[in-house]
C-alpha cells in the first residue's frame, strides 16, 4: 500500500531522527527555519468491489442517505496524528498532519465508502442541498496510535517502544429524516497493529482500521434502513372476496 503525501519533503526516518513525538521544543528548539518541514497524509476509501461485497444486493428501497458532519470527542477535532500513551496522555506525531481535519476526513471516506456499496439510491454528504430520507450520524470515539507502557517520556524510549495498534471508533446513529426517529444505533469499531514503529507504518495501520469500521457502518447501515423502510411499503392487496 502506497502513503501519498501531500506536502513536506523530509523522509519519515527524518521525522524519527528529531524525534517520533511532537514536544514544545521540537527536534531544532522552537520556530527556528532549520525544523523539519511539514508533511501532510492522506487516507483513501476500499476499492468499490471490496465495498460492495460487505454486503452484496440492489439499492434498497427509498434509501437516500445523507452523511452529517462527523462530530469529535475532545482532542480528535484537528488534524493532527494522534498518539495516546499508557497513562492516557495524548501526544501527536512530529512534523506530521493528516491532509485536513480529522472529522473531515472521516465524512469524505464514509460517504465514498457508502456510496460504493451500491446498497443505497444516492448518499450525498452535509453540504448537499439535496433532501435525503435518511440522515446518518457519527461521532469520533477513537483515532489514536496506542502505544503501550514501554513507551516513556523521551524520544529514545518511544522509538524503542514495540509498534503501536491503531484503533478506529465510530458511534453511529441512523435517522428517519421524515420526524426524527433514531432507526439504529450502533458502535463500528476496529483495530490494526502496526507493522513497525514507523510513521508510514502507522499511517498504513490507520487506514485499515478506518476501512474495517466503515465496512462495519455499511452494513449496520443498510439493515437499519431496510428493516425500517419495510414498515413503509404498500401491502399487496388480498385476493380474498
Amino acid at each position: 500500500m502506497s502513503i501519498r503525501r501531500v506536502a513536506g519533503t523530509r523522509s519519515t526516518g527524518a521525522l524519527l531522527a528529531c524525534g517520533f513525538l511532537m514536544s514544545l521544543s521540537g527536534c531544532s528548539g522552537g520556530l527556528h527555519s532549520s525544523a523539519p518541514a511539514e508533511q501532510a497524509y492522506v487516507l483513501r476509501a476500499a476499492p468499490a468491489a471490496v465495498a460492495a461485497s460487505a454486503e452484496p444486493g440492489s439499492p434498497l428501497p427509498g434509501s437516500t442517505l445523507r452523511v452529517a458532519h462527523t462530530l469529535a470527542v475532545p482532542g480528535l477535532e484537528s488534524d493532527r496524528i494522534v498518539v495516546v500513551r499508557a497513562d492516557h496522555r495524548l501526544d501527536a506525531y512530529a512534523n506530521s498532519r493528516w491532509a485536513g481535519p480529522l472529522p473531515e476526513v472521516v465524512d469524505a471516506l464514509a460517504v465514498e465508502t457508502l456510496r460504493s456499496s451500491g446498497r443505497f439510491a444516492s448518499v450525498e454528504d452535509d453540504r448537499t442541498p439535496v433532501v435525503s430520507d435518511y440522515v446518518l450520524r457519527m461521532t469520533l470515539r477513537h483515532f489514536e496510535a496506542e502505544y503501550g507502557a514501554t513507551a516513556g517520556d523521551t524520544k529514545a524510549s518511544v522509538a524503542a517502544a514495540p509498534p503501536p495498534t491503531l484503533r478506529v471508533t465510530l458511534d453511529c446513529l441512523v435517522v428517519r429524516r421524515g420526524d426524527g426517529t433514531v432507526v439504529a444505533s450502533f458502535t463500528a469499531d476496529a483495530s490494526q497493529p502496526a507493522g513497525a514503529n514507523r510513521l508510514s507504518a502507522a499511517i498504513d495501520g490507520f487506514e485499515t482500521a478506518l476501512r474495517a469500521a466503515l465496512s462495519q457502518v455499511v452494513v449496520q447501515t443498510a439493515s437499519a434502513v431496510a428493516t425500517d423502510a419495510q414498515k413503509f411499503e404498500t401491502p399487496s392487496p388480498s385476493t380474498k372476496r
